[in-house]
């Protein structure tokens, strides 16, 4: 059985269905080429809410899983701060090692203000 990776993203709100299935599709194909199922993606769909966030950590937690995926780091925050403890949380708490894709169709799910 290959190892569990989850996915991670926050839904911009001008972010269209297309775009979200198309970086789900890249998740997808990064877990496969690295060898891993991807159990679930975990969506955060209001600006400040990281409910999925934690979601995401109890997933980790029970499936003894260790690896996420996320289209880009302005997934977890565009606020640089929040985003390094995020990450540390991920990192530390949770014992993941996180994987960032860096492709233009994950780019383009960002919203402009988050194109830096």
């Amino acid at each position: 059985m290959k190892p569990l990776i989850y996915g991670y993203m926050r839904l911009f709100s001008d972010v269209t269905d297309q775009q979200v299935y198309a970086t789900e599709q890249e998740m997808r194909r990064f877990a496969q080429a690295a060898g891993f199922q991807l159990a679930a993606v975990f969506h955060d769909v209001e600006s400040g809410s990281h409910e999925a966030f934690y979601e995401l950590g109890v997933a980790l937690r029970r499936a003894d899983a260790h690896d996420v995926v996320l289209p880009s780091l302005p997934h977890l925050s565009t606020n640089d701060v929040l985003q390094d403890a995020l990450l540390d949380c991920l990192e530390d708490r949770f014992q993941a090692q996180v994987h960032v894709l860096a492709t233009p169709a994950t780019q383009d799910n960002l919203s402009p203000a988050d194109k830096r």
